[in-house]
C-alpha cells in the first residue's frame, strides 16, 4: 500500500467531521483502521511507554512498564492501552495506525490541558511523539483518569443517576464552551505543538460549518438516501438562514461528549471527559446540537439545566440550534450510509442507524418548514 497518499488526512481544512470525511476507501479503512489490532505488539507498546515517560522526566527505572492491559477493542481509530509503571503510575497510551500520521495529537493535548486548567475533569498529556523516528507510529501518553466508562460500565442508569449525569455533563460542556479560541474549525496542529495555542485553520465560521457539505449532500443524493427535492430544500434552508450563521467570539467545542466518552464515579459524579480528537473552534451551540443527536427528551432537558448554570441562552438560539443540528445530521447520515457499503461492518445495525438519521433529518426539515 502506498502510504504517502494518506498524508492529506492530517489536513482537516475540508472536513466537517474527520471520521466521516477522511479520504479512505472501504479496503483502506479496513486495512489501516479496523485491522489495526492484528499488528499490535505488546512489547513495542511497552517500549513506547517507557521511552515516552523517560522523555517526560521519569528515570529509566521508574518508567519501566511492569504491566500493560490488553488493547481496548472499541473505537475505530487508535489502539488504546492502560499501562502501569514501576513507580506505580498508571498511564494510557494511544497509538495511531502504523505509518499513517495522526496530525491532531498536539491539538488534542493542548485542548484537554486548557480545559483541565479551567477546572474541567479531564486528563493531562505526558508525551506526544509524531516523528516516527523511534517507532513507526504516532502516539501519545496520557494521565489515567479514575472512574467508570458510563456507557460500558454503568448502563442501564437509574432515573436519578441519569439525571445527575446529564446535568453534570451539561455543566462541564458549558465550561468547555466558555474557553476562548481564535480562528474557526479544526485546530492548527503545528501551532498547537509549537505555541501551545488553539487556533482554528479557517478565518470565517461558515468555512468550517460547510466544509464537506456538498460532498455529504451529493453522496446522499447519489445513493438515493435523499431525493433531489430534499436536496434543493436543504440548500434553500442554508441559503435563506445565512443571517443566523455567525460566530464573532469562537470558543472551544469538544464535539464528541457522550456517555461512551465520559468517566464517572458510582454516584454519577463526572470524573473524566475523554476523546478530544474532533474538537474545534466555533459556536458553542454546536456542542448542544451534537449532543442532542445522541440524547433527547428528558435527558436533553437535564443537560440544559446544567449548561444554563454557566451559559445563558442568546438571541437567535433556536434558529442556530436547528441549522447546526441539520448540518450534523447530514454529516452523520453520510458517514453511516458509507458504512453500510463496507461488508466488514454489521450492515444491519448500520442500516438501522441510517433510518434513525433519516428520522432526524425529516424532523429538522419539518421544523424548518414551520419556522420560515
Amino acid at each position: 500500500m502506498d502510504y504517502s497518499k494518506f498524508q492529506t488526512t492530517t489536513d482537516r481544512s475540508d472536513m466537517f467531521y474527520w471520521q466521516g470525511d477522511r479520504p479512505f476507501d472501504p479496503i483502506e479503512t479496513k486495512e489501516i483502521f479496523l485491522d489495526r489490532h492484528e499488528t499490535y505488539d505488546e512489547n513495542v507498546a511497552k517500549a513506547a511507554v517507557s521511552y515516552g515517560m523517560q522523555q517526560a522526566g521519569k528515570s529509566e527505572t521508574d518508567a519501566e512498564v511492569v504491566h500493560i492491559d490488553p488493547s481496548i477493542v472499541v473505537g475505530s481509530v487508535n489502539i488504546v492501552c492502560r499501562a502501569v509503571l514501576k513507580d506505580e503510575t498508571a498511564v494510557i497510551i494511544r497509538m495511531h495506525p502504523q505509518k499513517i500520521h495522526n496530525g491532531y495529537f498536539w491539538s488534542e493535548s493542548v485542548a484537554s490541558q486548557i480545559a483541565k486548567d479551567n477546572g474541567v475533569p479531564t486528563y493531562t498529556t505526558y508525551f506526544v511523539d509524531d516523528s516516527q523516528s523511534k517507532f513507526d507510529f504516532d502516539y501519545m501518553i496520557m494521565e489515567c483518569v479514575p472512574g467508570k466508562n458510563i456507557r460500558k460500565d454503568m448502563w442501564p442508569l437509574s432515573k436519578e443517576l441519569d439525571k445527575k449525569i446529564a446535568q453534570e455533563t451539561g455543566y462541564w460542556a458549558a465550561k468547555i464552551n466558555s474557553i476562548a479560541t481564535s480562528g474557526y474549525g479544526f485546530f492548527d496542529n503545528a501551532k498547537a505543538k509549537k505555541e501551545k495555542k488553539l487556533a482554528g485553520v479557517h478565518t470565517k465560521w461558515e468555512e468550517h460549518l460547510f466544509a464537506a457539505n456538498e460532498k455529504n449532500i451529493g453522496y446522499l443524493e447519489d445513493k438515493q438516501v435523499i431525493t433531489n427535492e430534499e436536496r434543493k430544500t436543504i440548500d434553500a434552508i442554508f441559503d435563506t438562514k445565512k443571517s443566523y450563521i455567525n460566530c464573532e467570539n469562537p470558543k472551544l467545542i469538544q464535539n464528541d461528549i457522550a456517555d461512551w466518552n465520559e468517566l464517572a464515579s458510582d454516584d454519577g459524579t463526572i470524573t473524566g471527559v475523554l476523546d478530544w480528537d474532533e474538537c474545534f473552534s466555533g459556536d458553542p451551540i454546536m456542542e448542544i446540537a451534537a449532543w442532542s443527536l445522541f440524547f433527547g427528551g428528558e435527558r436533553l432537558e437535564n443537560f440544559f439545566i446544567g449548561y444554563r448554570k454557566v451559559i445563558e441562552a442568546e438571541g437567535g438560539f433556536e434558529e442556530k440550534y436547528h441549522i447546526y443540528r441539520l448540518r450534523y445530521v447530514l454529516s452523520k447520515l453520510a458517514m453511516r450510509k458509507k458504512k453500510t457499503e463496507f461488508t466488514y461492518y454489521d450492515t444491519q445495525f448500520q442500516r438501522s442507524l441510517v433510518n434513525v438519521g433519516l428520522e432526524a433529518l425529516r424532523e429538522e426539515l419539518t421544523w424548518q418548514s414551520t419556522h420560515h
